[in-house]
């Protein structure tokens, strides 16, 4: 009977503390330190990498295509990478400074890091006049035809409205999954103990 008072006693004691926020060793917060700041340089660096390709991608269909909407769909969909791009390579990644607490680098990088997903859901708007224009330019069917499609039921898909509505959800998911990884990060800053 003791043992089941003492087990009680222990899982309410549990209870308690599951509305206490966690305390994070000061080991605990400079590897997480290290860990965002290299994964800062990695996406700078794809980033960096990324973009010439989407400017050659744009000269390409500027040259081959002579279609005024598929040039203006693949230049609001360049206009969209730039403004992502923009975003990220305009101050370089974040590193720790030999002098700043890895804390205070931490509250730096998430806080950045916020605003960043907050930035990129705002560009994913861009992507509707690009898919707009591609498709009143008669862009899938175009792809689609060079990659060999004679199907006139996948062809009819491409040109109507379908296109569109399959679209739609994929720029909605992006807007939203953007948004929850926003929430996400504030959640990691509010878990970072107070000064």
């Amino acid at each position: 009977m003791q043992g089941n008072d003492r087990e009680h006693s222990h899982q309410d004691l549990w209870k308690s503390q599951e509305d206490v926020p966690m305390k994070i060793t000061s080991d605990e917060v400079r590897v997480k330190a290290i860990r965002y700041e290299r994964e800062s340089l990695l996406v700078y660096w794809v980033v960096m990498g990324l973009t010439p390709l989407f400017f050659a991608a744009f000269l390409y269909n500027l040259v081959r295509l002579r279609e005024p909407l598929l040039i203006a769909g693949t230049g609001f969909g360049l206009a969209t990478w730039c403004s992502i791009a923009w975003k990220i390579l305009r101050n370089g990644p974040n590193r720790i400074s030999p002098v700043e607490p890895c804390l205070d680098f931490l509250r730096r990088e998430f806080e950045g890091k916020r605003r960043g997903l907050l930035w990129v859901r705002g560009c994913v708007l861009l992507l509707i006049p690009a898919v707009m224009f591609s498709w009143w330019g008669g862009g899938p069917v175009l792809r689609a035809q060079a990659w060999g499609t004679r199907s006139p039921r996948v062809l009819s898909f491409l040109a109507g409205p379908g296109m569109l509505v399959a679209m739609a959800p994929i720029i909605a998911f992006l807007w939203f999954a953007f948004s929850r990884q926003a929430r996400k990060v504030e959640g990691e800053i509010e878990k970072l103990p107070r000064p």
